[in-house]
């Protein structure tokens, strides 16, 4: 992980516009996985809380 993670963001990053520090704040601290998918829920619940609601999905 050590290896990967780094090298994994600065390819997927590259053209982006984002500097060296910026990539390397990615590498470090940026949510993947169920930490990603954790957070967006959460900010959801949140704001249908507030009264806010999302797009609505006519496959229902």
């Amino acid at each position: 992980m050590l290896v990967a993670r780094p090298l994994t963001v600065w390819l997927c990053t590259a053209g982006s516009g984002l500097d060296w520090r910026e990539k390397a704040l990615l590498a470090w601290i940026s949510p993947r996985g169920i930490v990603a998918a954790a957070v967006a829920s959460l900010f959801a619940f949140k704001l249908e809380a507030q009264g806010l609601e999302g797009p609505r999905c006519w496959c229902r």
